[in-house]
């Protein structure tokens, strides 16, 4: 623990950062370490020091890209998936949706003449109310 330091710690955060953790994450690492280093010099033990104040903590909106399914793993899911999640999987895979605005489609969403889907809904998992979807960024 005596090789603790402001350098070391701040090799640690530039490690978890780029571990896709957000900025909450690292810091209540930080906390974490800083409140057991500050116990271990209270019982008297040889350890290390470092300032909170003295760290460089990751951007705000640096996050790593969302991995999505290739083609042949969708493939293989709905191959494997039984009725009706087969469907609803293949709703969500081909436009695009999250779940809970699939399972709120209605079929007049559906305009099959002019190979429209209207998502006008979504549908929450926990208490199965209905709101408007909201934008999101993705895959």
């Amino acid at each position: 623990m005596t090789e603790i330091n402001t350098k070391t710690v701040q090799s640690f955060v530039a490690y978890l950062a780029t571990g896709g953790r957000s900025t909450k994450t690292v810091e209540d690492v930080l906390l974490t370490l800083s409140s057991i280093l500050r116990t271990a010099k209270s019982w008297d033990y040889a350890c290390g020091n470092f300032s909170l104040t003295d760290i460089t903590m990751p951007r705000e909106g640096v996050k790593r890209e969302q991995r999505c399914f290739t083609d042949e793993e969708v493939g293989k899911i709905l191959a494997a998936a039984p009725e009706p999640f087969g469907t609803i999987l293949a709703v969500t895979a081909v436009l695009g949706l999250r779940i809970g605005e699939v399972l709120a489609l209605r079929l007049s969403d559906v305009d099959f003449v002019r190979k429209i889907v209207r998502v006008r809904q979504s549908l929450d998992a926990a208490t199965r109310t209905q709101s408007e979807p909201t934008i999101r960024m993705g895959c």
